[in-house]
């Protein structure tokens, strides 16, 4: 445990967390190393100096030690969710280490301290950053999961496509969602991943938000991506905080959506996984020029499996992929009609199927 906190959590999000290659990825991690312990050696200093400080190191040291007996006896696994208590005494140790060089008596240490602290800021937190930024394909190790349990850890790990949406993003959004609607695609999974909280502080009352359903006569709006939007060619009717709109849509698939009026969990419940899992048939017409949006509400605990997407008989074109969300086209469509065959192992109510038109 003391090692997942004080190492384990560089070594990790060095790996996962960057596009660097494994060379770099052990040059960052050991140059890390090598500046944590430059800061608690600063604790040296600090005894020479400050020893009344000591006594808040010493509480500081066992309140992290029982804190950690406390989570490994709670469950076999600790994921990182747990941790967080642990950190804040973790956190007052290492800031104490830092302290004891910029209170150094000599000069030249303070600046030799200023320079290395700033190096082990930028490592910390430049990588992170431009993960935030650029956080479109996540890291994961196959053979473990150190997310779910800090001890964990594999010796290789593979890209997946994510849809990372910042807390910003959702807010400018959601004012636009204060209508009654029906939601489809990436719109729909990032406002009920958030439990539609944002939304209720932007309208100041709960919407009539539907997610996925065939809903007739209702307004049906679908958001994808805008990084999707170039891959489809299909201008958006409405681009908001990196979302693109599309209101001319047919919902193929589920035949009933769900509401969310009030705050609570999410309909999405891990022990119906495997309740109606597939396999799912559905045949539908479009026109040929016409993009088809399958997205999954939830792909870590509904998991779906494309078995077959034909158009006219022939494999349909993958245009993009976000993991959850997928959007298909014809290729060499020609007619005025295309005729869609899906075939998918899915749970039908937390799948998504919707057409978006060509205009």
């Amino acid at each position: 445990m003391l090692a997942g906190l004080s190492t384990g959590g560089a070594w990790t999000g060095f790996l996962l967390m960057t596009p660097w290659q494994m060379p770099a990825i052990r040059f960052a991690f050991a140059l890390h190393s090598v500046l944590l312990v430059f800061a608690l050696c600063g604790l040296f200093v600090l005894w020479r100096k400050q020893r009344w400080l000591l006594r808040w190191l010493g509480y500081a040291v066992l309140l992290l030690l029982v804190q950690c007996a406390f989570l490994l006896g709670v469950r076999s696994g600790t994921p990182i969710w747990m941790t967080q208590s642990c950190l804040v005494p973790l956190a007052f140790v290492i800031a104490l280490g830092w302290y004891g060089w910029f209170v150094a008596e000599k000069r030249v240490w303070r600046l030799v301290a200023i320079g290395v602290f700033s190096v082990y800021a930028l490592l910390d937190l430049a990588p992170f950053l431009r993960y935030l930024r650029h956080a479109h394909f996540n890291r994961i190790m196959p053979d473990s999961n150190p997310l779910a349990d800090i001890s964990g850890g594999g010796a290789v790990f593979e890209e997946q496509p994510i849809a990372f949406y910042s807390v910003s993003q959702l807010d400018r959004l959601s004012a636009s969602l204060c209508a009654p609607l029906v939601l489809h695609a990436r719109l729909a999974t990032v406002v009920e991943h958030a439990l539609a909280a944002p939304v209720r502080n932007a309208c100041g009352f709960w919407p009539e938000l539907h997610y996925g359903g065939v809903a007739a006569g209702a307004r049906h709006v679908a958001g994808v991506s805008a990084r999707a939007v170039s891959a489809m060619g299909i201008a958006p009717d409405r681009l908001v905080a990196g979302m693109a709109w599309y209101s001319a849509v047919q919902a193929i698939a589920p035949p009933q959506g769900l509401a969310l009026t009030h705050l609570e969990r999410m309909r999405v419940m891990p022990d119906a996984t495997y309740v109606g899992f597939g396999p799912h048939v559905y045949e539908f017409a479009a026109r040929p020029g016409d993009v088809v949006a399958l997205t999954n509400r939830f792909n870590l605990i509904a998991p779906l499996e494309v078995r077959q997407i034909t158009v006219n008989g022939q494999p349909a074109r993958k245009l993009f992929d976000e993991g959850d969300s997928l959007l298909y086209a014809c290729s060499g469509c020609t007619g005025e009609t295309a005729k869609w065959h899906i075939e998918l192992n899915a749970i039908e109510e937390n799948s998504d199927i919707v057409v978006i038109a060509s205009h």
